[in-house]
C-alpha cells in the first residue's frame, strides 16, 4: 500500500466522514456507502468598487518595504478557521483515519532555503521535496455494525511539535506508518524518521532501531511489500558532504543542436544549468532500498539508484522498480531522463528488464503528445503478477496522424520462453486509464485534446476472441452527459477494482458514480448500470433542495447484494463538519448564486455573505466560460471576444485560461491579441496587480513588473504587490491576509481568493469594476 503524502501543491480538503445512523435492516446492510461534500472551487473574484469604501491611502513605488498588516476582523477570522481533516478508509473498510492539518505554512518556513534541481525543489535538511504541508495529528475510528464511528483512538508516542507526513495504513488495515519530522532535530543528513502505529492500542513507535538509516523521500519514500514488511528509500550509508561547487567552472557551458533535431520546450528556469549540478541530484536523489520488517530487521535490497517508484505486485512476489539514470539534461526535468523498469523478486533476486527508455527531450508541446516506448506500465489489479502497458505507435507525436495511435498490452511478469506480450485493445486517440474487473471485463479510457473528444470501451482481457464494444463517447467538454466513474471495491490483495453487482438477469452490472452536472446545478447521483446493453437504473441521487451529497466510497461488498439504500427522512448519514439544512440560496450582483452548502464550513459562508453585503463583491464560484474553437479555428484564436461576452455582465476583466499547444511563430497574432502587456495603452480602469516573488513557473514575477512599468508610462491607475518567497500559488496566511490599506487579499481552504476593498486608490471610480490579475501577466 502506498503512503497518502501531503503537498501543498495538490492538497485539497478531504473533509468528509461520518455521523451517526439508524441500524439497518438486515436485508438492507449488504451496501454502504460513505458520502463526501463537494467544495467550492472558485479562481475569479471580482471587487465592485464604490468611493469612500475604506479608508487608507496607497503606496507609491518607494514603499516597497511597506510592513505586513493585519485584514479586518471579518476576514481575519475566515483565514484562522483550522481546515477539516482529512480522512483515508482502511482497505478492509472497517476503520477511517483523519489526519489533522493546518491551513498553510508561515512566511518563515516559505523563506528557507532549498534547491532547484530537475524541476524539484529539495529541502536539504531532510532530504525530501520542500515547502510540503503536514499533519499534526492521527485519530482513528472503527465503524460500528449501525453505521456509526466507534470511539476515537488517537496514535500516540510522538511529541505535540512532531510534522507527520507520508502516512499509509497496511495492506490488512492493522496498522499505520508514516513519517515523524522536528525542526529542532537536524543530524547529519536528515531530521525525518519512519514510524509505525498499531490500530487498536494507537501506540507508534520509530520502526528503525538504528539512527544512522537515513531516510530518502525526495520520490516515493515506501511502500508495503505485505502485511508485515516494507520496501523504504534510504541515503546510501557512503554518502558524505555535498559536493562544493568549484571556484572555476569546469568549462563554459554549451548546448549544440548540430543535428538539427526539432526540440521544442516549455521555459523553465528550475532545470540542471551544469556538472556541478548534476552532482547535486545525484547526491541528494539516489537512494539504497532496504527491505525492514515490523520487528526492525533490515535487508539491503538491490543496488542504489535514483529510484522514483516502487510497486509490489498484488500476490506480494514481485516489485517493479523504477529508476532515472545519466546522461541528463538541461532542458527537461527529471520526468524525462532516461528512465529504467526492472522486476525483481520481494526476495532481492533481479528477474528481468522490463525497459530502458533514453532521454526524451524530443516530446512535441502538442497535447497528446507523449514519450516513445513503454508508458504507464502497471500491474493488474484483478491478477497476482500480470502487467499491462501502452506503447504509442505515432512516434509519440500527436500531430502525426496514425491509426492506431496507442496501443495496450499485457504481459505475465515472468512470461514463458518466447511467449510475446497480449494486445487488448488498439486506439486511435490517446490513453488514458484503465479499471479492471477481476478478470471479466475492463473499461478503457481514451480521450483526444484537439477535437476534446473522450471513449470509454468494454474489453474482455481473458477472452482473446472477443471484439472490444464502445460504450461511451462524448465531448470532454460536456458536463451534462458525463455517465459517471465506476464503483471499486477491494480485493484481498488490497488492489482497487470495479465492484460488480449481480443480478438475477444476465449481463453484468457496475455501480457508476457521477457528479449530475445539469443547467440548474450539480445532483450527485448512483446509478445500476448495465456493462452489457448501456441499460441503466438511478438508485440513489442527492436531494439538492436539502442537502448536496455524493458517494465517497464503497464501505461493504458482496457479490450477490443488491444495491438498496436505507435512508431516515432523507439522510442516514452525513459528511463530517456541519448540516446547513436550513440555510438557503442567496442571490447576489444579478444571476450569480452563493449557495452555503458548498462551502467548506458555516462560518465561512456567513462571513462571506456578510462581506459581500457590506463590500458589495461577489465570488464566482467554479464558472463556466467556454472557449471554443469552431471548425479549422484553435480556441484561443477567439479567445478575447469569447471570454468578454461570456462576463461582461457580471465584471469587465480578462482571465487567461486553457492552454496553447502552438509556438509564437505558429499563432503569432494569437498570442499578441492575448498578452495584456501587448494592451497597456488601451487600459484605463484601475488594476492591481499580484504575483509571488519566487514563481517557478513561466510566469515570473518579472512579467508583472514590465506591465506594471508600461501600465505607469500610460497613466493607468495602478499598483504591484510582490510577495516575498511565493510561488505561482500562494500559500503563507501571511501573504493571503495581507492588507495594505487600500487592498485586502484573503485565501481559503488553500485555493486563492482575492478581493480588492478599493477606497482612496479608486476614488475617482464611481461603481466601476477594477481588474485583479494574477499570475501570468505577458
Amino acid at each position: 500500500m502506498r503512503p497518502q503524502r501531503l503537498d501543498q501543491r495538490v492538497c485539497s480538503s478531504r473533509a468528509s466522514s461520518l455521523r451517526a445512523s439508524p441500524s439497518l435492516s438486515p436485508s438492507h446492510t449488504l451496501l454502504r456507502l460513505l458520502p463526501r461534500r463537494s467544495h467550492a472551487m472558485s479562481f475569479v473574484l471580482a471587487a465592485e468598487c464604490a468611493a469612500g469604501s475604506l479608508s487608507g491611502s496607497a503606496p507609491e513605488d518607494g514603499d516597497a518595504g511597506c510592513e505586513y498588516r493585519l485584514p479586518p476582523k471579518e476576514i481575519q477570522e475566515i483565514i484562522d478557521v483550522p481546515p477539516n481533516p482529512s480522512h483515508y478508509i482502511s482497505p478492509r473498510r472497517d476503520r477511517i483515519m483523519f489526519l489533522k492539518r493546518r491551513a498553510m505554512p508561515t512566511l518563515s518556513e516559505l523563506a528557507k532555503q532549498d534547491k532547484i534541481l530537475a524541476g524539484i525543489r529539495i529541502d536539504p535538511s531532510s532530504n525530501k521535496r520542500s515547502r510540503m504541508s503536514f499533519y499534526y495529528g492521527i485519530s482513528i475510528h472503527l465503524f460500528m455494525d449501525d453505521g456509526s464511528l466507534g470511539p476515537e483512538k488517537v496514535v500516540n508516542g510522538y511529541n505535540d511539535n512532531a510534522k507527520i507526513n507520508f502516512v499509509g495504513w497496511s495492506p490488512d488495515g492493522q496498522r499505520v506508518a508514516f513519517t515523524v519530522c522536528y525542526d529542532d532535530e537536524v543530524d547529519s543528513g536528515s531530521n525525518l524518521a519512519l514510524w509505525v502505529a498499531d490500530v487498536e492500542s494507537g501506540k507508534a513507535r520509530p520502526l528503525f532501531k538504528s539512527a544512522n538509516i537515513i531516510l530518502n523521500a525526495l520520490f516515493e519514500l515506501y511502500v508495503w511489500v505485505n502485511k508485515s514488511t516494507l520496501l523504504v528509500c534510504t541515503i546510501p550509508s557512503s554518502r558524505g558532504n555535498p559536493p562544493m561547487k568549484p571556484l572555476v567552472p569546469f568549462g563554459p557551458r554549451i548546448r549544440s543542436n548540430e543535428q538539427k533535431n526539432t526540440v521544442q520546450m516549455r521555459a523553465t528556469k528550475e532545470m540542471l544549468k551544469d556538472m556541478h549540478e548534476e552532482e547535486l541530484f545525484d547526491y541528494y536523489a539516489t537512494s539504497q532500498l532496504v527491505m525492514v520488517s515490523l520487528d526492525g530487521t533490515v535487508k539491503p535490497f538491490a543496488l542504489p539508484a535514483v529510484y522514483t517508484s516502487l510497486d509490489p505486485s498484488p500476490d506480494e512476489k514481485y516489485v517493479m522498480l523504477t529508476s532515472v539514470h545519466r546522461p541528463y539534461s538541461s532542458i527537461v526535468s527529471y520526468k524525462r531522463f532516461p528512465k529504467k523498469v526492472e522486476l525483481w523478486t520481494a526476495d532481492g533476486i533481479f528477474v528481468r528488464e522490463i525497459c530502458n527508455l533514453p532521454l526524451a527531450e524530443d516530446i512535441p508541446v502538442a497535447a497528446n503528445s507523449v514519450r516513445k516506448g513503454k508508458r504507464s506500465i502497471r500491474w493488474r489489479p484483478d491478477m497476482p503478477s500480470t502487467l499491462y502497458w501502452v506503447e504509442a505507435q505515432d512516434g509519440g507525436d500527436a500531430n502525426v496522424e496514425a491509426s492506431p495511435r496507442d496501443i495496450v498490452y499485457t504481459e505475465l511478469a515472468k512470461p514463458s520462453n518466447g511467449e510475446k506480450p497480449q494486445v487488448l485493445i488498439k486506439l486511435d486517440f490517446r490513453y488514458r486509464k484503465t479499471y479492471w474487473c477481476c478478470g471479466l471485463f475492463a473499461l478503457v479510457y481514451e480521450c483526444w485534446y484537439k477535437t476534446r473528444r473522450t471513449r470509454t470501451w468494454v474489453i474482455s482481457p481473458d477472452c482473446k476472441n472477443l471484439t472490444p464494444q464502445l460504450l461511451f463517447e462524448r465531448s470532454s467538454e460536456d458536463a451534462y452527459t458525463n455517465p459517471g466513474s465506476p464503483m471499486m471495491c477491494r480485493t484481498p490483495a488490497g488492489t482497487l477494482v470495479i465492484a460488480k453487482v449481480k443480478r438475477n438477469c444476465e449481463g453484468n452490472y457496475i455501480l457508476l458514480n457521477g457528479r449530475g452536472a445539469t443547467p440548474k446545478g450539480s445532483t450527485p447521483f448512483l446509478d445500476l448500470f448495465n456493462v452489457n446493453t448501456g441499460e441503466k437504473e438511478r438508485i440513489w441521487e442527492s436531494d439538492k433542495e436539502k442537502y448536496y451529497e455524493s458517494i465517497v466510497a464503497l464501505m461493504s461488498y458482496h457479490p450477490e447484494c443488491e444495491a438498496i439504500i436505507h435512508r431516515k427522512m432523507g439522510l442516514s448519514y452525513v459528511s463530517f463538519g456541519l448540516i446547513l439544512e436550513n440555510l438557503k440560496a442567496k442571490r447576489l450582483l444579478g444571476n450569480f448564486v452563493a449557495h452555503p452548502i458548498i462551502f467548506l464550513q458555516y462560518i465561512v459562508f456567513i462571513y462571506l455573505i456578510g462581506l459581500c453585503d457590506s463590500y458589495s463583491f461577489a465570488i464566482l464560484a467554479d464558472p463556466t466560460i467556454p472557449i471554443i474553437g469552431e471548425g479549422n479555428q484553435e480556441a484561443n484564436d477567439r479567445y478575447v471576444e469569447q471570454l468578454v461576452a461570456s462576463v461582461e455582465a457580471a465584471v469587465n476583466e480578462i482571465v487567461r485560461r486553457g492552454k496553447e499547444t502552438r509556438t509564437l511563430w505558429e499563432a503569432t497574432d494569437t498570442y499578441i491579441k492575448m498578452s495584456p502587456f501587448m494592451s497597456a495603452n488601451q487600459i484605463n480602469k484601475p488594476i492591481l496587480l499580484i504575483h509571488g516573488e519566487d514563481d517557478s513557473k513561466v510566469t515570473t514575477a518579472m512579467q508583472s513588473s514590465q506591465f506594471y512599468d508600461a501600465l505607469k508610462g500610460h497613466g493607468v491607475p495602478c499598483r504591484l504587490v510582490i510577495l516575498p518567497f511565493e510561488r505561482h500559488q500562494y500559500v503563507s496566511p501571511t501573504d493571503v491576509a495581507l492588507d495594505y490599506e487600500p487592498s485586502t487579499f484573503i485565501n481559503i481552504s488553500n485555493e486563492v481568493y482575492i478581493v480588492g476593498f478599493c477606497s482612496n486608490f479608486f476614488k475617482e471610480v464611481q461603481k466601476q469594476y477594477a481588474v485583479i490579475l494574477m499570475g501570468s501577466l505577458a
